[in-house]
C-alpha cells in the first residue's frame, strides 16, 4: 500500500504542475490572430473591439488597405504571467514591432489597457496605409482615436482625456507653430518634460479639428499633409482661416471645455460567430520569444528559447527567421543571411523577410537575392522600391535584357529618387544591349529631369560614350561590385608597388560608378609618373589607361593580392581592366576603376 501510493505521487505532482500553466488559447481571423490566456468571454470582448475600430477606419478612410496585414495580439490573463513580458514597469498595454510581425501586447484588460491599444493600433493603421505623418499629427490623432469605445452597435470617439485637459490648464503654452514644425528629433518629442506638451496641445488641435468642422474635412487635412503640405499651410488651406486665428480658436476651445463627442454607424462583421480554439503551445512560445527580442537585456533569453523551439521542430520556419534578425541586430549578418535562408527555404514568404534577405544576400549570394526579390514581387508586384532593387542585381550581374525587362515594368513612380533609379537603370542596360536609340533617350531624360549631382554626371559620362563617331574597344560592359582595393596614391608607388586585395565586401552605393569599357590585353608598362597610366596591349595596340582614384580602385582574381614595379613589366600578366571614359584632353582611353586577373 506504501509503496503504491508513493508510485502515484509523482504522478499526482505532474498533474499538478500541468493545471498550474495558464490555458492559452487563440481566436483568429484575417484581420486578428489572438493569443490570450484570459477567460474567453474576456478576449472575444476585446477582439470584438478590435474589430469595431478597425471597421471604423476601413469606413472614415473609403478605402480598404492595399493588403491586409493580421495584427498580432498578446493578452496575459494575469499579472504574474505578464511580469516577465512587460515594456517597463508602469506599461499595461504596448506596441511591440518584431521581426515580421506586429504585436500588440495587453498585460491586463480594462478601460485604460484598451485606450493604450487603440492609440497603438491607430499607428499600425496609419503606417500599414503608407502614411509619413509629422509626429503632432501622428500622435493627436492615435490620441483622439484611443476613446473610441462601443455605443451599442456603433462607435463613439471624443471624450476628453481629463489628464491632457489639466495639463493644457497648467503648463506654459508653447507656439503652436513649434509643435507643428516638430520631428522625430526635437526634444519637444524625444525629452520626457517637453515630449507632453506636444503630445497636450497635439490632441487638442487634432480634437478640434476634427470634431467642430465636417469630419470629412479632417481627413482631407491628413491627406494634404501626406503629400508634403506644411502643417501650419495645410490646416490654413483645408479649413479656410489663417493660421493665427485658428490658434487663438484652439486657446478658446480648450478654456471653454467645449469638447464635443462624435458617433460613428458601423457595419460590422461579428465576432461573436468566431470559435475559440486551444492555442498551438509552439506558437505561444514563438511569440512570447518575439516580445522578449523588443525588451532591454532579454536578447539573449530570446535567442536561447528560439534555438530551442528550432530542435523541437527544424522545420518551422519562423523560428529561423527570427534567429536571423537577432543576428542581424548584433552586427553578424553573415548569420543572418544564413538563417534568412534557411527560413526562406523552408516557406517563409513574410514580406519584410524577403526585402530584408534580399537585400542582404545580394551582395554575396546574388542569386539567393534574386529568387527572394521575385518571391516579394509576386506577392507585391507594385513595390517599386524591390522592383528597382531586383533590376539594379540583375544590371550587376551582367543580365541586361532582364534588367530592362524589370525597369519596363515599372510604369508609375512615386518619388523623384525612384525616376532616377529606373532611368539610369534602363538607359544604362540599353547602351550594353546595344540599344543605342533607346539608351540615348533615357540618359537624355535622365540628365533633363535628375537634380542630383551623381545622376547628372552618369548621363554625361552615358551620353559622351553613345554620342562617339566609333569605340575602337568593343566588349561587354559590367559595374564593379567587387573586393575593394587597398593601393598606394601615384606618387607611392615607385616606392610601394605592391597592390593589395582586401576581403570581398560589397561596395556602398556611393562606390558603385559607372563602367562604361572592359577590355582584356596584357600589362606592357606602369607609368607612375602624376597621374599613373596602365599600358596594355592588345589586339588593335597599345591602349593607355590613367589611375586617378587608386583608393577607389578595385582588384580580384588573385590572392594575395598583385605586385607590379613602375616601368616594363617582365613577365607581362594578362588581365582585364574595367574603365570609364578618359577626361577630355588626357589623351588616354580611359579611367582604370577595377583590375581582373
Amino acid at each position: 500500500m506504501t509503496r503504491a501510493i508513493w508510485t502515484l505521487f509523482p504522478a499526482l505532482l505532474c498533474a499538478a504542475s500541468l493545471s498550474a500553466q495558464p490555458k492559452w488559447i487563440t481566436m483568429q481571423n484575417e484581420n486578428f490572430r489572438v493569443y490570450s490566456s484570459a477567460k474567453e468571454y474576456e478576449t472575444r470582448k476585446a477582439l470584438d473591439e478590435f474589430e469595431r475600430v478597425r471597421s471604423f477606419f476601413l469606413q472614415t478612410s473609403g478605402a480598404p488597405p492595399a493588403k491586409p496585414v493580421p495584427i498580432s495580439i498578446i493578452i496575459f490573463g494575469t499579472e504574474k504571467e505578464y511580469q516577465a513580458y512587460r515594456f517597463n514597469e508602469f506599461a499595461i498595454a504596448y506596441y511591440a514591432g518584431q521581426s515580421d510581425r506586429d504585436f500588440i501586447v495587453i498585460g491586463k484588460l480594462g478601460e485604460q489597457s484598451s485606450q493604450i491599444a487603440t492609440h497603438e493600433y491607430t499607428h499600425l493603421v496609419f503606417r500599414h496605409a503608407g502614411y509619413t505623418l509629422p509626429p503632432w499629427l501622428n500622435e493627436g490623432t492615435a490620441e483622439l482615436f484611443s476613446t473610441l469605445h462601443p455605443i451599442g452597435k456603433d462607435l463613439e470617439f471624443g471624450s476628453v482625456i481629463l489628464g491632457r485637459l489639466q495639463a493644457l490648464n497648467r503648463d506654459p503654452w508653447v507656439p503652436m507653430e513649434t509643435i507643428l514644425a516638430a520631428d522625430q528629433s526635437s526634444p519637444y518629442y524625444n525629452e520626457t518634460k517637453q515630449a507632453g506638451t506636444l503630445y497636450n496641445q497635439s490632441w487638442a488641435l487634432v480634437h478640434m479639428l476634427a470634431t467642430t468642422q465636417p469630419f470629412i474635412k479632417f481627413w482631407e487635412l491628413i491627406e494634404t499633409v501626406q503629400k508634403g503640405t506644411p502643417s501650419a499651410k495645410a490646416i490654413e488651406t483645408v479649413y479656410g482661416k489663417p493660421f493665427p486665428e485658428i490658434e487663438k480658436d484652439l486657446k478658446f476651445y480648450i478654456k471653454s471645455n467645449s469638447f464635443k463627442r462624435l458617433v460613428m454607424k458601423l457595419k460590422l462583421d461579428g465576432v461573436e460567430k468566431l470559435p475559440a480554439q486551444l492555442a498551438d503551445m509552439f506558437e505561444v512560445r514563438e511569440a512570447q520569444a518575439e516580445l522578449l527580442m523588443g525588451l532591454k537585456g532579454k536578447q539573449a533569453e530570446a535567442k536561447t528559447r528560439f534555438e530551442e523551439l528550432t530542435r523541437e521542430d527544424a522545420k518551422r520556419p519562423e523560428p529561423w527567421a527570427n534567429l536571423g534578425y537577432l543576428a542581424w541586430r548584433d552586427g553578424k549578418t553573415a548569420d543572418a543571411t544564413g538563417h534568412f535562408a534557411k527560413a526562406f527555404d523552408l516557406g517563409n514568404r513574410n514580406p519584410r523577410l524577403l526585402w530584408d534577405y534580399a537585400r542582404l544576400a545580394q551582395g554575396d549570394k546574388p542569386e539567393n537575392a534574386a529568387a527572394a526579390f521575385a518571391a516579394l514581387l509576386e506577392l507585391e508586384p507594385k513595390n517599386i522600391d524591390a522592383r528597382l532593387d531586383l533590376a539594379n542585381l540583375q544590371m550587376m550581374q551582367r543580365q541586361y535584357p532582364a534588367a530592362l525587362a524589370t525597369t519596363r515594368a515599372v510604369t508609375t513612380v512615386r518619388t523623384a529618387a525612384q525616376r532616377d533609379r529606373a532611368l539610369y537603370i534602363s538607359a544604362f542596360s540599353a547602351m550594353q544591349t546595344g540599344d543605342v536609340a533607346d539608351a540615348r533617350t533615357r540618359a537624355e531624360e535622365l540628365r533633363r529631369l535628375s537634380t542630383v549631382e551623381d545622376f547628372q554626371k552618369r548621363a554625361d559620362d552615358m551620353l559622351r560614350f553613345l554620342n562617339q563617331p566609333q569605340r575602337l574597344i568593343q566588349g561587354p560592359l559590367v559595374q564593379a561590385q567587387v573586393a575593394q582595393a587597398q593601393v598606394a596614391t601615384p606618387a607611392e608607388i615607385v616606392e610601394r608597388p605592391a597592390l593589395t586585395q582586401r576581403d570581398s565586401a560589397p561596395a556602398t552605393r556611393a562606390d558603385m560608378e559607372i563602367i562604361l569599357q572592359d577590355v582584356k590585353g596584357t600589362l606592357v608598362d606602369l607609368d607612375c609618373a602624376t597621374p599613373a597610366r596602365f599600358i596594355l596591349e592588345i589586339e588593335s595596340g597599345r591602349k593607355t589607361f590613367l589611375v586617378l582614384q587608386p583608393d577607389r580602385l578595385v582588384v580580384t582574381g588573385r590572392e594575395g593580392g598583385a605586385q607590379f614595379q613602375c616601368g616594363a613589366q617582365k613577365p607581362s600578366p594578362a588581365l582585364r581592366l574595367q574603365f570609364t571614359i578618359a577626361p577630355e584632353g588626357s589623351n588616354a582611353d580611359g579611367v582604370v576603376r577595377a583590375v581582373h586577373f
